[in-house]
């Protein structure tokens, strides 16, 4: 969650209400409050829409054209081979 919605996110998403609800779903053992809790940070998302998903594929990777060697992606790894990967000039 906090990859998502707690400091320093990948798309630098700031809501002071998400950042408190993460840091009190810790300390909560009520069940229904946390599901409370979680709903809301659920409306949050839906509302503000930080992450925009393009698709779904797991075996997809979008690159540069100017990436070169042996790019070939798999099921365990988007970067199997990556030491044979170099930019072409």
């Amino acid at each position: 969650m906090d990859r998502y919605f707690g400091e320093g996110n990948l798309a630098n998403y700031i809501n002071p209400e998400a950042l408190k609800i993460l840091k009190d779903i810790g300390s909560i053992s009520d069940t229904k409050t946390l599901q409370e809790k979680y709903m809301t940070l659920q409306n949050f998302y839906q509302d503000d829409r930080p992450y925009i998903g393009l698709y779904f594929n797991k075996k997809a990777v979008i690159y540069s054209r100017s990436v070169a060697g042996t790019v070939t992606p798999n099921w365990y790894s988007f970067f199997y081979n990556i030491e044979t990967w170099y930019r072409k000039n």
